[in-house]
């Protein structure tokens, strides 16, 4: 999955320009990193026909004490839903964070709750071993 942060992905319309029909057409999916920072745009989302949108991890560090994170995170995975674009939010790091995101209809996390970051060999070793555990996105 090609996952492009938000300042790259919206440069000049370089991503839908450059190709990514072909993408598609082999099998790959677009996923939206870093979403809610930086240069994230209703017309961009829309345009750019992302697959994906991950939720960036300062909105889920502060979810929890921040009834404002909160809300973002809310508004996020409903526009996203509204949208028939999965969701997911990266940074997770405990169950309470899960769990509310669970509650909020994000049903996709990546972080240190999870596994600490691999290199790409440890990950596909990670997967043969547990493949029956894991769901390739």
């Amino acid at each position: 999955m090609a996952q492009p942060t938000v300042p790259i992905a919206f440069q000049a319309s370089t991503l839908e320009s450059s190709g990514s029909g072909a993408l598609r057409s082999a099998g790959a999916r677009i996923a939206l990193d870093n979403f809610g920072t930086g240069y994230s745009s209703l017309y961009h989302l829309r345009n750019f026909k992302m697959d994906k949108v991950k939720i960036d991890s300062s909105f889920i560090r502060g979810m929890l004490s921040k009834d404002e994170e909160a809300g973002v995170v809310r508004g996020l995975v409903g526009l996203a839903q509204g949208l028939g674009i999965t969701i997911a939010a990266e940074g997770v790091r405990n169950a309470d964070q899960q769990t509310s995101l669970l509650l909020s209809g994000c049903e996709q996390g990546q972080g240190q709750l999870y596994s600490s970051t691999l290199s790409a060999n440890d990950a596909l070793k990670l997967l043969r071993t547990n493949s029956s555990r894991y769901q390739l996105a």
